[in-house]
């Protein structure tokens, strides 16, 4: 049978950036479905275009400073208690043995102020010091001792326990500073002392645990020794109840108030100790005191502020104690600038040669003139119309 050459145009979208390539021929026999393509190269289209924050992970340093895991700059942020930017503390994200990939939960030991984090991706525990120095790591893989599905948040006691809460295998995970397993809190189940995908985690003066069993619409608290003492928190949308991805917890310990962070519902709810509900804030949008797409985690500065990770906005929110808006940090945004990616999945070609991609993880199309010069670009975290979970 004959065979017919084929011109064509060929773009892949890489990372950061679109390969273009024209004038490729590709050759084709009739009833077959083997083709060969010689792809010539022509251009690239766009760059690396991250925003300045993407605030995930939060906790107050030793010093008094707040700890930011920005989670797709691989990398965890320093900001003074005024907002003041002081630079990043930890950056060592990649595929060695000592490194990490993305900074997901943080927490601190209140002893010498070495930094915790839940490398979730890896399935670990990182250690660095308070000047960001690596220390060490444990975890790996797996459902059984030592090994984590899913660690999500992790913090440290006043006398050295650390707590890692495992998503996926729906328990608490109790170890020393060194990584050796003490004891295990949970399993599935909706009982009391039970989890359903376990996130947020706190400690309150007493060293009592404080635990976001999301699954469950709950907060549910234990002794230092794991012990189930008392819940709260209801499935609705009512004072007292949550609405779904509980994403994060913060103990007011001066004043004994406890934040929950309900992503589903857009809002933050302050409870006292026992969790009793004193009052809530928040909603969807960008505005100040708005959320995205819901907080993530949230930590108390020593002056008993509340500061939220409000990802998709690319901010962190600074809240009174009793729910106050009173800034957003950086003061400055920085959103991710046209032009640039951050992961580019979806091309399409129009007949007039206008190039559109999704820019996946920062919500939003993008559209390129046939050369490459940006257009414009739509979309933004949300539910809404024009708005993404993931573009």
């Amino acid at each position: 049978m004959p065979t017919r050459p084929i011109t064509m145009g060929l773009i892949a979208a890489g990372t950061t950036a679109l390969m273009v390539a024209t004038g490729a021929t590709a050759s084709a026999t009739d009833g077959s479905a083997r083709t060969t393509i010689s792809p010539a190269f022509e251009r690239v289209i766009g760059k690396k275009g991250h925003a300045g924050l993407y605030a995930w992970g939060m906790a107050t340093g030793k010093d008094g400073n707040i700890l930011i895991g920005d989670y797709w700059n691989y990398r965890v942020q320093k900001y003074s208690p005024s907002g003041a930017s002081l630079g990043t503390v930890i950056n060592n994200s990649g595929n060695g043995s000592n490194q990490y990939y993305t900074p997901y939960g943080l927490g601190v030991d209140p002893r010498n102020g070495d930094i915790y984090m839940a490398d979730t991706d890896r399935y670990q525990i990182d250690v660095y010091s308070a000047g960001g120095s690596y220390l060490r790591s444990w975890g790996g893989k797996g459902a059984g001792a030592g090994k984590f599905l899913y660690p999500s948040r992790v913090v440290v006691s006043s006398t050295g326990t650390v707590y890692t809460a495992d998503t996926w295998d729906h328990n608490v995970v109790v170890s020393t500073t060194s990584g050796a397993e003490q004891r295990v809190i949970g399993g599935f189940g909706t009982t009391n002392g039970k989890f359903r995908s376990p996130h947020g985690l706190a400690l309150d003066a007493q060293d009592n645990l404080y635990v976001v069993d999301a699954g469950n619409w709950r907060v549910q608290v234990f002794d230092k020794n794991g012990n189930f003492l008392r819940k709260f928190g209801t499935k609705g949308s009512g004072l007292g109840q949550f609405q779904g991805d509980m994403r994060g917890i913060a103990i007011n310990k001066a004043r004994g108030w406890v934040y929950v962070v309900d992503g589903e519902g857009n809002k933050v709810q302050r409870f006292d100790l026992n969790g009793k509900p004193l009052n809530k804030w928040g909603s969807q949008g960008y505005g100040p005191g708005q959320f995205a797409d819901g907080g993530r985690e949230a930590t108390v500065d020593n002056a008993g502020n509340l500061w939220v990770a409000d990802m998709p906005n690319f901010r962190v929110q600074k809240f009174s104690p009793t729910g106050k808006f009173l800034a957003a940090y950086p003061n400055t945004p920085q959103p991710p600038p046209l032009g640039g990616f951050n992961a580019p999945r979806g091309v399409a070609v129009a007949k007039d040669g206008t190039v559109g991609v999704s820019d996946t993880y920062n919500w939003r199309i993008e559209t390129f003139t046939a050369t490459g010069n940006p257009i414009k670009q739509w979309g933004k975290r949300g539910r809404g119309p024009y708005q993404f979970n993931y573009a």
